[in-house]
C-alpha cells in the first residue's frame, strides 16, 4: 500500500491544556514507535502552539489521528536511561540497552493525561479544515477544554522520518531527534547552541558504530534535525553553519574517492535531504523578507548573528549546488528576497500610515511620515545592512534604493499634485491655517525626498533610471508658496516682537531691542535656510525663485523699517520731540539701531545666499535689480528717523548761534560759543554712546552741516560787524570743525571740507578785507568769467611797470569790433582800480576819437602813478578796465566792450622807452552784466567813499552794458 503524507497542525487550546502528543491510531505493530510530539507549554491553561507536523498514513479510510494532552512533570527517564549506558557490557548487551530505550521513549515519562482528540481521517476533506475540538476522556466523556488544529492529506513526500526505508536511519534519526529535543526544552533564550550531552554523544557515536549508519548520513540527520528544530525553536547559525560545513566535507571527501554519494543513500533519502534545504531556503526567505523585525539596525550587536544567518544561508545553497542549484541561483535568490523584504516593508508602512481620508492636509502629512521612515530606512541599508550584505557578494543598499524609490514616488506624487491644485486655488493673501499647513508639510515632504535623492551618491554611475531624478518638476508650482509661507510667518514673528519691544527694559548698554536680532533670525531661518533646502537643480527656473525669495526678504525689511519709523513718528508727538530744548532719548537711539543693524545684514544677503551661483548668467538684468533694491530697502526709514533727529538739533543750534553771532561784538569767544557747544557735547555724546557707528556719523554729519550752513546764513546778510567781531567768528567756526573732527575721531577731512563749509570761511574772510582788496577780488573774478560773456572784439596793448615811475600804458588799436553802428567813432577809456592804489593824479584817462572806423588805432601811451613806497607798488592787486566807447553829438556815448587786465602779472620795465619792447596783450571785449558776487555785496554796504564810488561806476557800465545789449 502506498503512503500519504498527513499535514496536522496544532495551534492553541483552552483551559486545561499543557503538553500533547499526538499519534496514528491503527492496529498495526507501529503503534510502539515514536511519535511527534509538541514542545512544552508552561504555566498556562491557554496554551498556544502553532506547530504543524507531517505524518504518514497508509489508508485514509480506515486509519484516525488520535491527539492526546499531557500534564507534563519532569522528562528526565529518558535521560536516566542514557545515565546507564555506563553499565552496558559487549555487543549483546548494547542490543539490550537499545530496546530498553525505544520502550522507554514509548513510556517516557509519568505524565498526567489530560485526555484526547479522535479525529477519522475519512472525514478529512480534500482542503482540509481548521476549527476547534472538544477534549475527552479515555472513555469518551467530556473533559471541559478544547484544542484548535489544522488537518489536511496531501499527495507529497515530506520530511517525515517514517518515509525512510532505511530502518537504522530512521532509528538513529528517532534518538537524536529525541535528544535535541531535550536540550531544546531546556535551553536557554537564543536558541539551541547545538551542544549535547557527553554521554548523549557516546550513545549516539555508538549506534553510528553498531549500524550501517555512515559519516555521510549521520551528517544528513543531524540537518534534519537541526532544520525541524531551527523553525520551531531556533538553532544558534554557528551550529547550523557547521552541519552544512560537515555535510559539504563528507560530500566532497568521497568525491575525491571518485565515488558517488548518493549511492550511499535511498532515493527518499536524497528526496527527504533536498526538501529540507529547500524548508530552510523558504524559512530563510521569510526571515530575510522581515529582516528589519528579526535584524532590527538599532541594535548594532546583532549583525553578527546575521552575518552568520547569511553565512548559513550561503552554505546551504553550497549543499544544495551538488544536486540542482548553481551558485547564480543563490544570488537570484537573495535579491529577490531583499526586494520582497524591502516591498513588505514599504507595504506595511503604507497600511499604517495610507493616505486613505478625503482630507488632502491628513493625506500630505501621512506622506511626509512614510517619507521620513523611507529616509531612515535608506540610511539603515547603506550603513547598517550593505556593509553586513557585501559579505555574500549581495549589494543591499542598491536593491532597496530602487525598491523604495519606485513605491514611495508612486505613493507621494499623486497628493504633491493634489495639494499644488488646492494651494492655487486660494486666492486670500494671508492665506488659510489648513494651507499654511499643507504648504510646510509639502515642503517637508520635499526635503525628506531631496535627503533620499541624495543617497544616489551610493548607487553606481551606470544607475539612471530612478525616479527621485524628476521629484523637483513636481514641486515646482509649490516653491512660490513655501517662500510666502516663510514671509508670512516672518511678519507674524516681527508683530510678536515689537509687543515684546514695548516691554523691555535695557541696560545701558543696551544697543538694540529683541526685535532685531529675531527679525535677522528669520531672515537666516525662516527665508534662506528654506532656499537652501529648496537648492533648485534647473539653474533659470532657480533664478526666478531666487528673485521671488529676494524680493520677499526685502519685503520683510522694509515692513520691519516701516514699524519702527512708524513708533518714532509716534513718539515724535510724545516726549522725545517736544522738549526743549531737544535731549536725545535712548528709546529713540534704539529705533534707529534696530533698522540700521537689519539694513545692515540685509546688504550682506548676497554673500549668505551663494550670489553669483544663483543667477544664470554674470550679466543678469535681475542681479543688477536685485542690488538697487537692497541698497534701497529700509533706506527711507533709516533716513526719515535720521533726518527728524538733525531737524529737531538744527532748530536749536540755529537758536545758539544766532545768539552767539549777536554776542560777538561785546562779549568774549570763550563765552559766546560756550552754550552752543555744550549742547553738541551733550547730545553727540548721548547718540555716540547709544547708536551704532553708521547713524551716528550720518547724524554727525548732518549736525555738522547744520552748525556751518547756520552761521553761513547769519553771516551772509551782516555786513555791519567789525574787524573784532569777524576775527571772533572765524575763530567759532575753526572750533566748531575742531570739534567735529576730534583729533581723528569724528568726521574725515572730505566731510568737513564741503562747499558750505568753504562759503562761510570765505564769506568771513571777504567780510575782513579791506575795500582795496575787495576791489581787486571783484575785478579778477570778473576777468575770469569773460568767456562766459558775449564776445565783442579785441582790444591790443602794451603794459609794464617802471620803477619809481609806474604803470605806462600803450594802446595799441581794435579789431573785430561790432558793426551796429553805421558810423563808429570809437575811444577808450582807462581807469585804474582800486583808486587808493594809485596816486590822487591818476584818474581816468582816455584816447582820442578815431572818426567812422571799426578798426580804430590809437597808439596812445598813459601813464598812472602808483601811492606808497616803491616797495609795494609790484605787489598790487589793482587792475585797469579799459572800456571802449562809441562817441555820439547828440546822445550818450555807447559802450562797445570793456576788456580787465590785472596788475599782479604786469612785467617791469627798464624805463618808459622799453615799454614799446614788452609783449602786446590781447584783451577780449565783452559786456559786463548785473554786478554780483559777496565782494559786492559786501562793497554796496561798505560806507567808504572808495566803495561807494567804484559800485557806482560799476553800475554805470553795467546800464551801459544793457542799453548796449538791447
Amino acid at each position: 500500500m502506498g503512503v500519504i503524507p498527513l499535514k496536522a497542525g496544532v495551534l492553541e487550546g483552552k483551559r486545561k491544556v499543557k503538553k500533547m502528543k499526538r499519534r496514528r491510531s491503527s492496529g498495526h505493530e507501529e503503534i510502539q514507535e515514536i511519535h511527534p510530539t509538541t514542545s512544552i507549554v508552561r504555566n498556562t491553561v491557554n496554551p498556544k502552539w502553532n506547530e504543524e507536523f507531517t505524518i504518514d498514513i497508509r489508508d485514509a479510510g480506515k486509519d484516525c489521528l488520535q491527539i492526546d494532552i499531557w500534564d507534563y512533570d519532569q522528562d528526565d527517564s529518558f535521560l536516566g536511561a542514557v545515565g546507564e549506558v555506563s553499565k552496558v557490557r559487549g555487543i549483546a548487551g548494547l542490543r539490550s540497552f537499545f530496546g530498553q530505550i525505544g520502550h522507554r521513549m514509548v513510556h517516557a515519562a509519568e505524565d498526567q493525561f489530560m485526555g484526547r482528540v479522535l479525529i477519522p481521517l475519512s472525514t478529512v476533506p480534500d482542503s482540509g479544515f481548521e476549527k476547534w475540538f472538544n477534549v475527552k476522556s479515555r472513555r469518551g466523556r467530556e473533559k471541559g477544554g478544547e484544542i484548535c488544529l489544522r488537518v489536511q492529506l496531501t499527495t507529497s513526500n515530506s520530511a517525515s522520518e517514517n518515509s525512510l526505508s532505511d530502518k537504522d536511519f530512521r532509528h538513529h534519526w528517532r534518538i537524536v531527534r529525541q535528544f535535541v529535543r531535550h536540550e531544546v526544552c531546556n535551553s536557554a533564550r537564543g536558541g539551541w547552541n547545538g551542544r549535547l550531552h557527553q554521554t548523549a554523544l557516546c550513545l549516539l557515536r555508538q549506534h553510528v558504530i553498531q549500524t550501517s549508519v555512515t559519516d555521510l548520513k549521520e551528517a544528513i540527520i543531524s540537518w534534519l534535525v537541526v532544520e525541524e528544530f531551527n523553525e520551531k525553536c531556533g538553532v544558534q547559525y554557528g551550529h547550523i553553519f557547521e552541519v552544512l560545513r560537515h555535510i559539504e566535507e563528507q560530500w566532497n571527501a568521497r568525491l575525491k574517492l571518485e565515488k558517488n554519494p548518493f549511492d550511499e543513500l535511498t532515493q527518499i533519502q536524497v528526496e527527504t535531504f533536498f526538501d529540507s534545504l529547500q524548508s530552510y531556503h523558504d524559512w530563510a526567505q521569510n526571515i530575510l523578507i522581515k529582516i528589519r523585525n528579526v535584524f532590527p539596525s538599532a541594535k548594532p550587536e546583532r549583525s553578527t548573528i546575521l552575518v552568520q544567518f547569511l553565512q548559513c544561508l550561503s552554505k546551504s545553497f553550497d549543499v544544495a549546488r551538488v544536486r540542482e542549484s548553481p551558485r547564480g541561483d543563490f544570488r537570484k535568490f537573495v535579491t529577490s528576497a531583499v526586494s520582497e523584504s524591502a516591498r513588505f516593508w514599504f507595504h506595511q508602512l503604507g497600511t499604517v500610515l495610507s493616505p486613505a481620508t478625503s482630507c488632502e492636509l491628513q493625506n500630505i502629512l501621512a506622506c511626509v511620515e512614510i517619507a521620513f521612515n523611507s529616509v531612515a530606512e535608506l540610511f539603515s541599508a547603506r550603513d547598517f545592512y550593505d556593509e553586513l550584505f557585501l559579505g555574500i557578494d549581495i549589494e543591499y543598499f542598491q536593491i532597496t534604493f530602487r525598491i523604495v524609490d519606485i513605491e514611495l514616488c508612486s505613493t507621494v506624487r499623486p497628493h504633491i499634485a493634489e495639494v499644488q491644485k488646492q494651494l492655487v486655488s486660494v486666492s486670500s493673501d494671508r492665506g488659510t491655517d489648513e494651507c499654511n499647513r499643507m504648504a510646510t508639510a509639502s515642503y517637508e515632504l520635499f526635503l525628506y525626498l531631496r535627503k533620499a535623492l541624495e543617497l544616489k551618491t551610493y548607487l553606481p554611475a551606470s544607475v539612471t533610471d530612478v525616479e527621485l531624478f524628476h521629484m523637483h518638476e513636481w514641486f515646482e508650482d509649490l516653491v512660490p508658496h513655501w517662500i510666502e509661507l516663510s514671509y508670512r510667518e516672518a511678519l507674524r514673528r516681527i508683530d510678536t516682537s515689537l509687543k515684546l519691544d514695548c516691554n523691555m527694559v535695557g541696560g545701558d548698554s543696551t544697543k538694540q531691542l529683541c526685535s532685531a536680532p529675531d527679525i535677522i533670525w528669520l531672515i537666516s531661518q525662516a527665508m534662506i535656510v528654506t532656499w537652501k533646502g529648496i537648492n533648485w537643480p534647473d539653474p533659470f527656473v532657480a533664478e526666478r525663485f531666487f528673485v521671488f525669495l529676494c524680493e520677499r526678504i526685502c519685503a520683510t525689511v522694509e515692513y520691519f523699517a516701516d514699524c519702527m519709523k512708524r513708533r518714532s513718528l509716534w513718539e515724535k508727538k510724545s516726549h522725545f520731540f517736544c522738549m526743549e530744548p531737544f535731549i536725545v532719548k535712548k528709546q529713540l537711539c534704539v529705533l534707529l539701531n534696530d533698522v540700521v543693524y537689519v539694513r545692515n545684514n540685509l546688504l550682506s544677503m548676497p554673500k549668505k545666499l551663494n550670489w553669483d551661483r544663483e543667477f544664470a548668467s554674470e550679466d543678469s538684468a535681475s542681479k543688477s535689480a536685485l542690488l538697487e533694491l537692497f541698497s534701497a530697502t529700509g533706506e527711507d526709514a533709516e533716513n526719515s528717523i535720521i533726518a527728524e533727529i538733525a531737524e529737531k538739533m538744527r532748530k536749536d543750534i540755529a537758536h545758539y548761534s544766532e545768539k552767539l553771532v549777536k554776542d560777538l561784538v561785546e562779549v568774549e569767544l570763550v563765552d559766546s560759543i560756550k552754550p552752543l557747544m555744550s549742547y553738541l557735547e551733550t547730545n553727540l555724546s548721548s547718540l555716540n554712546n547709544w547708536l551704532l557707528d553708521c547713524p551716528f556719523m550720518k547724524i554727525l554729519k548732518l549736525t555738522y552741516e547744520n552748525c556751518i550752513g547756520t552761521l553761513y546764513h547769519l553771516v551772509k546778510d551782516r555786513y555791519n560787524l567789525d574787524e573784532i567781531a569777524y576775527k571772533r567768528l572765524t575763530k567759532a567756526a575753526e572750533t566748531i570743525v575742531a570739534f567735529f573732527v576730534a583729533d581723528g575721531d569724528g568726521l574725515d577731512h572730505d566731510s568737513v571740507d564741503t562747499e558750505i563749509t568753504k562759503l562761510l570761511f570765505r564769506c568771513v574772510q571777504l567780510r575782513r578785507r579791506s575795500t582795496a582788496i575787495l576791489i581787486s577780488h571783484y575785478l579778477s573774478k570778473l576777468k575770469s568769467e569773460e568767456t562766459k560773456r558775449c564776445h565783442r572784439g579785441y582790444l591790443s596793448v602794451q603794459i609794464g611797470y617802471v620803477e619809481t615811475k609806474g604803470i605806462y600804458v600803450k594802446v595799441l588799436h581794435c579789431r573785430n569790433m561790432p558793426s551796429s553802428h553805421r558810423s563808429a567813432n570809437p575811444y577808450v577809456t582807462l581807469e585804474p582800480f582800486p583808486a587808493s592804489a594809485f596816486a590822487s593824479t591818476a584818474s581816468c584817462q582816455r584816447t582820442k576819437i578815431q572818426k567812422d572806423t571799426q578798426a580804430p588805432i590809437f597808439d596812445e601811451t598813459f601813464h598812472f602813478e602808483m601811492a606808497g613806497n616803491a616797495a609795494d607798488k609790484k605787489r598790487c592787486r589793482g587792475a585797469i578796465v579799459f572800456s571802449v566807447l562809441n562817441w555820439s553829438r547828440f546822445c550818450d556815448d555807447s559802450l562797445d566792450g570793456e576788456g580787465i587786465e590785472c596788475l599782479s602779472d604786469v612785467p617791469l620795465a627798464a624805463s618808459e622807452s622799453d615799454v614799446d619792447g614788452l609783449p602786446i596783450r590781447t584783451l577780449s571785449l565783452t559786456l559786463p552784466g548785473e554786478p554780483s558776487g559777496e565782494a559786492f555785496r559786501i562793497l554796496r554796504h561798505r560806507r567808504s567813499e572808495e566803495a561807494h564810488r567804484f559800485v557806482e561806476e560799476r553800475q554805470r557800465v553795467a546800464r551801459l552794458s544793457k542799453k548796449a545789449q538791447t
